[in-house]
């Protein structure tokens, strides 16, 4: 076994045996605790003193019967003379779960415990290296060494009833070495009568035993923590360079510190919480620690949060994979907000993930404008990984590694970062580098997490990549400067970015002022605004709070009036812009009919909108008539010269669902089977577009629709095309069918898009475009239909098909063409000739509909590829 595995068993879990049991008063360390016992061994016969008494098989036999597979002796040289042992002599058959435990070696005891506060405690020697188990599944519990709460005491095998019920096991998965006692403590608080269990079973021969012990306990401080905040306050005085006689203001602390840690008894009179309280006073900021820096550094952390949250103090809580603390940013996910925890006595980050799935990458900062210079970052850091069981049960993916500690997470300050490579599991330990930042400007600074696998396979001793990560109480500090200095160098830069941000505005200002042929109404208001914009920045140049305030405050004004500007020039800008298009229509000389109405309409628009200047009076009713009947006329010319290489485009409603539903009819948008929006990226040539969409992954199955009437003019071709993903979460294949239509009137095809991969998963899959035709032989109102001089246009899921269910539809990006008369727009577009050799079908799209056809028949009515060329299903 590594060294730096040994040293951490001997750490945390008291590996060195001693000759005796524990006596009251002395101080033990348990993974996630330290405790004082206050109480005798309540467990008579633990160290086998009288052979098996009172142990029993899990079958429940005397355990005196299993001396083919267990026995005492007392010559370990390890224990000393005199200890006695428990060991197993012969492995038998061996067993995995079921009812015949009685082939592998086993043993078990229970306890009744009143309630308080308890040490549990063994010894073990492995014969093989590796991991304890407490997993109780078929082919994952060997090494079976567990320590568990239930109501009666019985063992839970080979069945459980209501009476035995297992409460929770309090052994964790321990990486043991081979051949070393190892002594395992736990401590446990119990508010009412229970029973405690130690079984173990499928052990290997040579394994052994001895010291089981339940004691009376109080918790109490813990050195291990104290140690920690003594390293950082030695480090610091052992750095000369960056903390010039730091050890005339610290060392007393130091010694404080020390001799505590030196005094296990002292220790064991203290409780976490005033330990917790010591440190604080001590390296706070108003305690020897922070006394000392503020007399060589200056405190920058309020220029970082203007709402106090760079500390997490006044942070809101929020669970794993709610976002960023307040202020904060965030990449990758699982971040959250926790309540104080161990030495964490405030608020804190974290992030976390069960053991069935890797914690990605990820990180947490915050930025502010700062000088140049040597940075002292401190911060506490925690983290653990999580054992993976091989049981694949979704409820036991949280078996701590308390051995291992985490290696994958750090601190930085811009791009240079430190690594955390010894991450505590169960309490905070304080991290600390002077960085060297060399620019002035905005500093960022953080916590990382690197990405780890999720974990795979039955191996009960591998570690996943599930687990968490722990910071808080930051201290970022500018060593040589004082606060004066860092307020100077912020104001100044503060004052140079509000004035340059203030100028590019009265800049842009002056630039779309004297611009008189787009912009003619509203100009003498800009100058005003122009004018008293340009006074406040000639008057306020002093590096004070003051001036950039008004500096800042003036932003908005100026910037308000140039968007009152736009606005009251935009219904004139909008005529110009489209007399322009128009004009471009009716040079287009593969637009050949309707040339003169819209040249006719061009003068009229054009007549007026030149006529218009600078001392002109504003006429919105006007200005937006005259486009009117200027855009209906290229209309028209569109819809006269349309055809399929030169269609129509008709204008919907809202189309890009900015106004989120509005114009389109639908089933609703509250309750759990609610449309939503929101911009979502398609993967396709449309890229990220706004959506409405119905999420509800597998287990739902609702009726959806939608749907708006678009008023159009002639009759003919219409084509109306979406980017769409619809889909459920467990279908991977085209072949399927959603029972879900794109549709134009009466016409409308089946829409499927590739799910997610893997089964289990909520995830949107791929996107695709898919388009339906229509002959439109009449605008008359029809019942259930469009109202007259309308054309309907939707989406439709009608019901769940052989027991599938159609969860997740995505509607983005719909459009509709005109190609005008349906006869011209059939020309060009193929008849599939009879041919001897089969051949694929695809829709307009690049879908394959169709493999090894022989004909189109059966196809829904559109547009199909085959061998590049365009056929007609009508």
């Amino acid at each position: 076994m590594k060294k730096q595995l040994l040293l951490t068993l001997a750490v945390c879990m008291g590996a060195a045996a001693t000759a005796s049991a524990y006596e009251v008063g002395e101080i033990v360390q348990t993974h996630t605790t330290a405790c004082r016992i206050t109480g005798a061994n309540q467990l008579t016969n633990g160290d086998f003193s009288n052979g098996l008494e009172g142990w029993t098989s899990l079958g429940g036999t005397l355990a005196a019967t299993l001396s083919d597979t267990l026995k005492v002796f007392n010559n370990d040289a390890a224990l000393g003379e005199g200890k006695y042992y428990l060991q197993v002599v012969n492995a038998g058959a061996g067993s995995t779960m079921g009812t015949n435990l009685i082939n592998s070696p086993n043993f078990r005891r229970s306890y009744q415990l009143a309630p308080g506060n308890y040490l549990i405690t063994y010894k073990v020697k492995q014969q093989n290296e590796g991991v304890t188990s407490n997993a109780r599944w078929g082919g994952r519990n060997q090494n079976y060494q567990d320590v568990y709460i239930n109501a009666d005491g019985t063992c839970p095998y080979p069945t459980q009833t209501a009476n035995n019920e297992i409460k929770g096991s309090l052994a964790e998965w321990l990486d043991n070495p081979a051949g070393e006692w190892v002594t395992v403590n736990y401590y446990y608080h119990t508010d009412t009568t229970a029973y405690l269990n130690f079984e173990f079973f499928n052990l290997s021969q040579f394994d052994c035993f001895t010291d089981f012990g339940i004691y009376s306990a109080t918790e109490c401080a813990d050195a291990r923590i104290i140690q920690n905040s003594l390293d950082v306050l030695n480090a610091i005085v052992a750095d000369t360079e960056n903390f010039p006689n730091a050890g005339q203001v610290l060392n007393g602390a130091i010694q404080s510190l020390q001799g505590l840690v030196n005094n296990p008894q002292a220790l064991g009179q203290q409780t976490p919480n005033t330990v917790n309280s010591m440190l604080a006073g001590i390296m706070g900021n108003n305690g020897a620690l922070g006394s000392y820096l503020n007399s060589v550094s200056a405190d920058v952390s309020s220029y970082f949060s203007q709402g106090g949250y760079f500390s997490f103090d006044n942070a809101d809580e929020k669970g794993a994979n709610k976002g960023a603390a307040n202020e904060w940013s965030i990449t990758g996910d699982r971040w959250g907000v926790s309540a104080a925890w161990a030495n964490m006595t405030t608020r804190h980050i974290f992030a976390n993930i069960n053991g069935k799935y890797g914690l990605g990458a990820g990180s947490e900062y915050i930025s502010a404008v700062l000088p140049a210079g040597k940075y002292l970052y401190m911060v506490q850091g925690a983290g653990l990984a999580y054992y993976g069981n091989g049981s694949g049960s979704t409820s036991n993916y949280n078996i701590v590694d308390y051995v291992n500690p985490r290696t994958d997470a750090g601190f930085f300050i811009n791009a240079d970062s430190i690594p955390m490579e010894d991450l505590p599991q169960a309490y905070a330990k304080t991290y600390m580098n002077v960085f060297d930042v060399k620019e002035g400007g905005e500093q960022t600074v953080g916590f990382y997490r690197k990405g780890n696998a999720a974990f795979s396979g039955n191996n009960m001793g591998v570690t996943s990549g599930g687990g968490e990560v722990r910071f808080d109480n930051m201290c970022i500090r500018i060593l040589g400067m004082t606060q004066q200095d860092v307020e100077e160098f912020y104001l100044a830069n503060s004052l140079a970015n509000a004035q340059n941000a203030l100028k590019v505005m009265i800049d842009s200002a002056k630039t779309v002022y004297a611009d008189d042929e787009t912009y003619i109404f509203g100009k003498q208001t800009l100058q005003d605004s122009i004018n008293v914009s340009q006074a406040v920045y000639d008057q306020h140049t002093s590096a004070t709070q003051a001036d950039i305030d008004i500096l800042e405050a003036q932003m908005p004004y100026m910037r308000n009036a140039i968007n009152a500007y736009y606005t009251i020039n935009r219904e004139y800008v909008q005529l110009g812009e489209d007399i322009v298009l128009a004009q471009s229509l009716l040079e287009d000389e593969n637009r050949t009919e309707g040339k003169q109405p819209l040249s006719e309409a061009i003068e009229v628009a054009n007549d007026y909108y030149s006529s218009l200047n600078t001392s002109s009076e504003r006429d919105s009713a006007r200005l937006v008539a005259e486009d009117a009947t200027l855009m209906a006329a290229v209309q028209t010319f569109y819809n006269a010269n349309a055809s399929f290489n030169m269609p129509s485009v008709i204008q919907i409603a809202n189309d890009d669902f900015a106004d989120n539903a509005e114009n389109w009819i639908n089933d609703g948008l509250s309750g759990n089977a609610a449309w939503k929006f929101g911009t979502i990226e398609t993967g396709t040539a449309t890229g990220s577009v706004r959506a409405m969409y119905y999420n509800r992954g597998n287990i739902a199955s609702d009726i959806k629709w939608l749907y708006q009437d678009v008023p159009v003019t002639g009759i003919g071709a219409y084509d109306f095309w979406a980017t769409l993903a619809v889909h459920n979460s467990r279908w991977n294949s085209l072949e399927e069918n959603t029972n879900t239509y794109l549709y134009l009137n009466n016409d409308s095809i089946n829409v499927i898009t590739m799910g997610a991969n893997d089964s289990k998963n909520q995830v949107l899959g791929s996107w695709d475009i898919f388009h339906v035709v229509s002959n439109v032989t009449s605008l008359d109102a029809r019942e259930n239909g469009p109202d007259a001089g309308h054309v309907r246009i939707g989406l439709e899921k009608r019901s769940d098909i052989d027991g599938l269910q159609l969860n997740m539809i995505y509607f983005a990006a719909p459009k509709l063409y005109y190609y005008g008369d349906w006869d011209k727009y059939l020309q060009g577009i193929y008849d599939v000739e009879t041919v001897d050799t089969t051949y694929d079908v695809y829709s307009i799209n690049g879908m394959k509909v169709r493999s090894n056809a022989s004909s189109l028949d059966g196809l829904p009515r559109g547009i199909y590829i085959v061998n590049g060329k365009k056929y007609v299903v009508k």
